[in-house]
């Protein structure tokens, strides 16, 4: 999710190989990558609390507050299917989202999506 970013499954301080995407990507360098992952942080803290995993989070929320964005996710890994499926059983009170959306709002994601070249042709 996220190129591993909101399933947590790399450090703030990660580095990646040349051929992996994150690579090029402006969000994933190094400086971009270390105030980035206050996001990262967030959805710990929060997942922790509630007993699920980011990953389990990240869709629970989106679930719970886009009416109009389903999430779809990919993997190769049949434990990750059942990791996500679980987001459907994930319950918010409406002062936990009130939380969890105060502080997502303060926090700033620095970087483009894709690098330059990519970007051009998004939405063309």
């Amino acid at each position: 999710m996220g190129k591993g970013f909101l399933g947590a499954k790399f450090e703030k301080n990660a580095t990646f190989a040349s051929e992996d995407f994150r690579s090029v990507s402006p969000r994933f360098n190094q400086e971009n990558l270390a105030k980035n992952y206050a996001l990262v942080e967030l959805i710990q803290n929060h997942a922790h609390a509630k007993g699920v995993t980011p990953a389990q989070l990240a869709l629970s929320w989106i679930l719970h507050t886009q009416k109009i964005i389903v999430p779809l996710f990919g993997t190769t890994k049949e434990s990750r299917l059942i990791e996500n499926i679980g987001a459907l059983q994930v319950s918010w009170s409406q002062k936990e989202l009130e939380v969890f959306q105060k502080e997502l709002a303060a926090i700033k994601i620095e970087g483009a999506r894709y690098p330059e070249r990519i970007n051009k042709m998004v939405d063309k």
